[in-house]
């Protein structure tokens, strides 16, 4: 009975070894496959898209430690039909030196894995066991950051200042400035700008250019100050841009929100993308605009929100106003 039941257990417990393998190493294949569609799929603006690599790099080592069969060394190669579906493709484009980026990048991933079984290649080594180990840790590591990413990036955040500055829906006024006022009223009520250098700097004194969602001041003269951006022409203000965390509408859409905060609360908006020097297909960022019932128009920028700017357009409104969606 012994003789017969021996070589049973053996074999179960081979089989039981072996079906925990394969479920760790397809666990390994999706976690890469969903770190990969993250890093592909991110938006630059997307929180922790800066990580992508690292997490490419880590589920590659991952899949390595844990699988120890040549073939899933090659899973990297997957990528290659999905880069011109990234939002951030536009410098691995296919042109010569995006082409060897991408190979270059590709390469790496592959040879992570090659490298690290070549260090415990006897299977059921203890440098083996500990390999499979660290490969587990790292996969839970990988998968709990990317889905910390992927949550951010989905989250619906709508926030509440303590003290807001509200932009009037008719008029578009803020702060007391008014579209169309004089140019010396501004300087009066706000005081003399921080900037007043006379060149056209559509950005506040403390965001850089890469910072907000540009989405466009007419020409003239700029006066920065530190979160507000206030633009002169004839002698009047036909424009404006605020990155300030308080300012909002008295609807509570206002810097910071996501952009679904804006879709949710008003009616009547476009909503796109703005190029930025990135291309058609994959636009750099997105913003939402709308007429205001006095004729001015209102874009929020950035997606969260990091700017709102109200302008006179000389075009007449094309569509209604921006009416509050009951709740």
């Amino acid at each position: 009975m012994i003789k017969v039941i021996s070589p049973l257990l053996s074999a179960l417990e081979y089989r039981a070894e072996w079906v925990r393998w394969l479920t760790w190493v397809l666990a390994a294949v999706v976690a890469y496959v969903v770190c990969a569609a993250f890093y592909i799929g991110a938006d630059p603006w997307d929180p922790l898209a800066d990580w992508g690599p690292v997490l490419l790099i880590g589920s590659s080592l991952a899949l390595g430690l844990l699988g120890g069969r040549w073939p899933l060394v090659l899973v990297p190669l997957a990528l290659i039909p999905l880069m011109p579906l990234s939002r951030a493709s536009e410098p691995l484009n296919f042109s010569s030196s995006g082409a060897k980026e991408l190979i270059a990048f590709l390469a790496v991933l592959i040879a992570l894995p090659i490298g690290v079984r070549a260090l415990t290649r006897r299977r059921g080594s203890r440098a083996d066991r500990r390999a499979a180990g660290a490969g587990v840790a790292l996969l839970c590591l990988t998968s709990a950051v990317t889905g910390w990413a992927i949550y951010l990036d989905h989250r619906v955040v709508d926030r509440v200042p303590s003290s807001p500055l509200l932009i009037d829906e008719h008029s578009g006024a803020y702060r007391g400035v008014a579209l169309g006022d004089p140019a010396g009223r501004v300087r009066r009520l706000l005081g003399p700008p921080a900037d007043d250098s006379g060149e056209y700097i559509p950005y506040p004194l403390r965001a850089e250019a890469g910072d907000i969602t540009l989405d466009g001041l007419p020409a003239g003269q700029t006066w920065r100050y530190p979160t507000l951006v206030v633009l002169a022409s004839e002698g009047r203000v036909p424009a404006y841009l605020t990155t300030d965390p308080s300012a909002q509408t008295p609807a509570g859409v206002g810097i910071g929100d996501s952009l679904e905060i804006a879709k949710r609360t008003y009616s009547n908006l476009s909503c796109g993308g703005v190029l930025g020097g990135s291309d058609a297909v994959n636009p750099y960022s997105l913003v939402c605009r709308g007429w205001l019932e006095g004729g001015a128009t209102i874009s929020f920028g950035g997606d969260p929100i990091d700017n709102i700017v109200v302008r006179n357009d000389p075009d007449p409104p094309r569509n209604p106003p921006i009416r509050r969606r009951a709740r």
